[in-house]
């Protein structure tokens, strides 16, 4: 085959990707006609949903949803946010390929382009704004994030999943008691160290992230978390010094006291 055949047949197929990554893939949310989509825009979100169905009380509070986030982590969001109401579960492997589908998962946000998928098990619920309100809180802290960290997810883990929790969907996990008696065979400690991978599982570490985040407002104040994760967005490498200044204690010895269930 000649050079300017190749170079025509490998056009044609790259012209094929593209269109059908646009059409039935990732990039989809980003046409300005998405067939088989409607938009609804709410104020700082855009809703895409199939037509017909009908709108939720907790649908229509999505965009209220996301001005709760921005007086609550005092940043405001730079670009509008596609969030999308997968009716199905085969809307996952379509719009986001290149993962796994988690029929557990109430919704997933990918860190470039801050889309937000809504799946189907929490899509129609009277509480689907609270699970968007928990996402909603990652896309905020990745659009004023260096892109190298939020390809990474974002680290710390505790401070990530911690936020939007706590200023999300706080009584979706374990607490009082409950908490503390699933947590007496687990070093907390080392659970918001390395993250949920650690003994202890997910469950508890969202919960103790969330308290965590809890008694840092309760003890320093909300002003003083918002003006940790200015820093923090600016420059995530630099977490630990951001909280000593923020804090005015070391983040190990906050931890540690944590831990022990001393309080901060």
């Amino acid at each position: 085959m000649r050079p300017r055949v190749r170079l025509r047949w490998a056009l044609r197929l790259t012209s094929l990707v593209v269109l059908g990554l646009l059409l039935y893939g990732p990039l989809f949310v980003w046409l300005p006609v998405t067939p088989g989509f409607v938009r609804d825009r709410q104020d700082l979100v855009v809703v895409l949903r199939r037509p017909g169905g009908e709108v939720t009380a907790a649908q229509g509070r999505f965009g209220a949803a996301a001005r709760v986030v921005e007086t609550s982590l005092g940043l405001s969001f730079t670009q509008p946010v596609p969030i999308v109401l997968c009716d199905a579960w085969s809307d996952l492997p379509r719009f986001m390929p290149w993962l796994p589908v988690n029929r557990s998962l109430g919704a997933r946000t990918l860190p470039v382009g801050h889309v937000v998928y809504v799946t189907p098990l929490v899509r129609d619920r009277a509480d689907a704004d609270v699970f968007v309100r928990h996402e909603l809180v990652h896309v905020l802290l990745h659009q004023h994030m260096p892109m190298m960290q939020r390809l990474d997810g974002g680290k710390p883990a505790w401070l990530i999943e911690g936020a939007a929790t706590f200023f999300g969907n706080p009584g979706s996990y374990p607490a009082g008691q409950e908490l503390r008696d699933r947590a007496k065979a687990f070093d907390v400690g080392r659970l918001l160290t390395d993250g949920p991978g650690a003994p202890g599982g997910p469950t508890l570490f969202y919960a103790e992230s969330r308290d965590f985040v809890a008694q840092l407002v309760e003890r320093y104040g909300a002003d003083h978390l918002r003006a940790f994760l200015a820093s923090y967005v600016r420059d995530p490498a630099q977490w630990p010094s951001a909280f000593a200044q923020s804090f005015g204690v070391p983040f190990d010895a906050a931890l540690a006291k944590f831990a022990q269930r001393e309080g901060l």
